[in-house]
């Protein structure tokens, strides 16, 4: 195999992780304690390994609270390159895309908005790329963090 056969494996500062999250609020928060470690330990500026958490946090709170009933597992695969981390979180429900979700009216006052949405629009923010795809019945959440 020639060098540019290879996978981006040189750049990575730690081996990539895969997480398991039970589809429970005490197993996204298990993730969460686990990623606050790791992440830093991997090589992200604690203020990234923050951010991504709060990302995590928001998005595997809505699938375990309005997601179906399915019951399996959420797959949560985590790398940290020399510059960025990436998440892609995997799991199986209908289809719910939360890139397009729109904007919350932030210029309203509280009270007149609508409930809901100023998670995603949180991720949005933390985050440098946001995407989705729902690939034979699963929904596939795209993150990445530069630093």
């Amino acid at each position: 195999m020639s060098n540019s056969d290879h996978l981006s494996t040189h750049r990575l500062r730690y081996p990539a992780q895969r997480f398991l999250v039970p589809r429970t609020v005490k197993g996204v928060g298990r993730l969460n304690e686990r990623l606050e470690q790791w992440l830093p330990d991997a090589g992200a500026p604690i203020e990234v390994a923050h951010a991504l958490c709060v990302c995590i946090d928001e998005l595997l709170a809505n699938v375990v609270m309005h997601g179906t009933k399915e019951m399996s597992a959420i797959d949560v695969n985590v790398i940290c390159e020399a510059t960025r981390a990436i998440i892609e979180i995997v799991y199986q429900a209908q289809s719910f895309d939360p890139t397009s979700r729109p904007t919350p009216a932030l210029d309203k006052p509280v009270t007149a908005r609508e409930v809901g949405g100023l998670g995603i629009h949180l991720v949005r923010h933390l985050t440098n790329v946001f995407q989705y795809k729902f690939i034979n019945g699963q929904n596939h959440i795209h993150l990445e963090k530069n630093f």
